[in-house]
């Protein structure tokens, strides 16, 4: 923000800053800048109102600091969803959230592939239907709108809804919260399905097995090569194609020795 302020007044700096807050030094500020020192609630806030934050925009700044400072996976998740329940309106767009709300369930990525679909129509009560009623239609209307305003689906010549080749990218703390939150939403996903569907529209497997160190790396390699030989597998997208899901797992039950 003092990089920001500083385009519009060169003279501003960090001194500025200092004097604005009186009480937060210029060699503190100067510290947490370059993340070398953490700042507590109360000093988050000092530092914010010098910033001339107030209202919503104060307690989202808070939020920001207390994230980017927790430590533990579980509290970032729960600081992450603070800030985007929080977010002030009339910021400008945040992608770091908007990728976030992409991956925080199963059904978006779900519906992108489903516009490939030749039987896809935009209605959002028909994608719930489509997906076999695991989402309402007011998700799915929401869902449409994030995927356009992030660019991963466009409108071709005729209007219609495409695919368009762009990668989610966040920051690496924000894509590590979005990823364990995908994957949750892909767990409970799997246990409706493993509750609701007959075994011919399925596969559940597993397997108890020892292995070394060097075998449990070897096995998430193949793994991964397994992952990359189903999508290639992909064809043109007719009438017969239906949308599916693998989820993989390879989970450590016991420590070595």
């Amino acid at each position: 923000m003092v990089t920001a302020r500083k385009k519009h007044d060169p003279a501003y700096s960090l001194g500025t800053l200092a004097g604005n807050s009186s009480t937060l030094s210029k060699a503190f500020l100067s510290l947490i800048m370059r993340g070398k020192r953490n700042i507590s609630g109360r000093k988050s806030k000092i530092l914010g109102k010098a910033l001339g934050l107030q209202g919503g925009r104060l307690f989202y700044f808070m939020a920001l600091v207390r994230f980017n400072q927790c430590g533990t996976a579980q509290e970032k998740e729960q600081l992450f969803a603070q800030l985007v329940s929080a977010r002030p309106r009339g910021l400008p767009p945040n992608f770091n959230i908007e990728h976030y709300l992409i991956l925080e369930s199963w059904h978006c990525l779900a519906i992108l592939e489903l516009t490939k679909h030749s039987r896809f129509s935009e209605t959002p009560a028909e994608i719930s239907r489509l997906l076999k009623g695991r989402l309402r239609p007011g998700e799915a209307k929401a869902a449409l709108a994030l995927l356009l305003r992030m660019g991963m689906l466009v409108r071709g010549a005729k209007g219609k809804l495409q695919t368009a080749q762009r990668i989610l990218k966040t920051s690496d703390e924000v894509n590590a919260v979005a990823v364990r939150k995908y994957h949750k939403s892909c767990l409970r996903l799997g246990l409706a399905v493993l509750e609701s569907d007959q075994t011919a529209v399925r596969e559940f497997s597993s397997l108890n097995v020892a292995l070394t160190e060097e075998q449990f790396a070897e096995v998430k390699l193949k793994m991964k090569k397994f992952r990359e030989e189903i999508a290639a597998m992909q064809p043109e997208l007719s009438a017969k194609s239906k949308i599916c899901q693998l989820n993989v797992q390879l989970l450590s039950l016991s420590e070595p020795g």
